[in-house]
């Protein structure tokens, strides 16, 4: 389409994603993320800017970002760029700048993440009705499942929940040295 602006940026959820559905049944979720740029100072110092973005993502992306991601995910962010417009009751015109999401992913510098493919609805040959498809946890190849691994849900590690994975493993070695 012409005219359209394509980014992807890196940046943390500033609040927990909100749920939508249209009359016609699209699910919508909506979230606010900020994108700071660090820059050094020539004294040294670090300075930041922070912009604030509203995402906006459809259906089953919508969906899984509702289910798995909340407040200070670090996330790396593909979509589009648009103009919202609307009349405030005041009947002026007021706009702003939006990013229409195509894909969400975890920014895995920071923590760990655990994947599980979200259910399918696959036709049956039988009745032609359609069926959701089963669900299979997903691991990293030549990893062996351990009790750690999460199997239930599409949750995402935190940094802060590795910090303190590696805090208390430091613990309990030292411990036993």
């Amino acid at each position: 389409m012409a005219g359209q602006m394509d980014v992807t940026f890196k940046g943390y959820v500033g609040a927990a994603p909100t749920l939508h559905t249209t009359r016609h049944g699209t699910v919508i979720a909506v979230l606010r993320v900020a994108h700071s740029m660090n820059r050094r100072l020539p004294n040294g110092e670090y300075d930041s800017d922070a912009q604030w973005f509203d995402v906006k993502c459809f259906g089953r992306l919508a969906e899984n970002v509702a289910s798995c991601v909340s407040t200070g995910y670090p996330l790396l962010i593909r979509g589009r760029i648009v103009t919202e417009s609307w009349e405030n009751p005041a009947g002026q015109m007021r706009s702003k700048v939006i990013v229409i999401a195509s894909a969400i992913g975890v920014e895995l510098n920071f923590g760990t993440a655990s994947y599980q493919r979200s259910a399918q609805v696959v036709p049956t040959s039988e009745s032609g009705a359609v069926a959701p498809e089963q669900e299979q946890p997903t691991t990293a190849p030549n990893r062996p499942r351990d009790e750690h691994d999460n199997t239930r849900a599409p949750k995402i590690g935190s940094a802060q929940k590795s910090d303190q994975l590696a805090r208390s493993r430091l613990a309990q070695y030292t411990a036993q040295t």
